[in-house]
């Protein structure tokens, strides 16, 4: 009986190294747990596994043996961050320039700008990322427009501390004329933040139903220069002309008025 006993015994100790290692902590209590990862050799925490439940757990609650044994793993086993992040993004007006106004039209351009500020929520300072943006606005032909940008976090930026930077500004003009008008809207702001070796680790996007089908792909494309106007080669003499037109007796929108006929008596 003792034999089987002690079979028992080693078995169970082989099962316990292959899913774990035992470790004590400086009170002499032990813990049958798993070393998952850690943010760099000189870090205070790692992440361990404990009855299928991932933790981050202070190295000095270990004892001297196991923290020893903790710090020789962290020099041969690769960092791994867990990046967290929380982003913010307040659009804000710069400029509101009202264009010439006449009984049969008006325009105004706004200049609009996306104030970004990111939290760091990883539990550890973070640097050189590089961030990515692209702000989104609707066209006066209901088409997806992008304009590009990006930032650095050269840090280091500290667990909780935040950073906060301005996109490029965004130029909407807004027409209202005789049987035409049309207005460009700015929808969002679309980010990714980049970590080492490019490695994407976090996209964000300005929350609303048409900001949810902006996908990064099609934002990613390359700019063109943005044509306003009733067709691709219009240019602001061609808004001077049309108000020239509306405001003209021949123009072919106004409602002339019946001759009046005069009577004879």
């Amino acid at each position: 009986m003792k034999f089987f006993a002690c079979l028992i015994g080693i078995s169970i100790v082989f099962i316990t190294s292959a899913t774990g290692r035992l470790f004590e902590d400086k009170y002499g209590r032990v813990m049958d747990a798993q070393l998952i990862s850690h943010p760099g050799s000189s870090a205070d925490h790692i992440k361990i596994d404990k009855a299928g439940k991932e933790m981050d757990v202070k190295i000095e609650v270990f004892s001297e043996k196991d923290q020893q044994f903790i710090r020789d793993w962290m020099k041969s086993t690769p960092p791994t961050v867990d990046y967290a992040f929380r982003v913010d993004a307040v659009k804000k007006k710069q400029s509101d320039i009202k264009g010439e106004r006449s009984y049969y039209s008006s325009s105004k351009t706004q200049v609009y700008v996306y104030e970004i500020t990111i939290t760091n929520l990883t539990r550890q300072p973070v640097d050189n990322l590089r961030i990515d943006y692209r702000t989104v606005s609707q066209g006066q032909s209901k088409e997806l427009q992008f304009q590009q940008g990006n930032e650095s976090i050269k840090g280091p930026l500290r667990y909780n501390d935040t950073m906060t930077f301005i996109t490029m500004p965004s130029t909407l003009q807004s027409v209202n004329g005789y049987g035409y008008s049309y207005k460009e809207s700015l929808l969002g702001v679309i980010l990714r933040i980049y970590g080492p070796g490019e490695k994407l680790i976090e996209e964000w996007r300005s929350p609303g139903i048409r900001m949810d089908k902006v996908d990064w792909e099609s934002a990613d494309q390359p700019v063109e220069p943005i044509k306003r106007g009733f067709t691709e080669e219009i240019e602001e003499r061609d808004l001077d002309a049309l108000k020239n037109l509306l405001e003209s007796s021949d123009n072919p929108f106004r409602t002339k008025k019946p001759d009046v006929v005069k009577s004879g008596k």
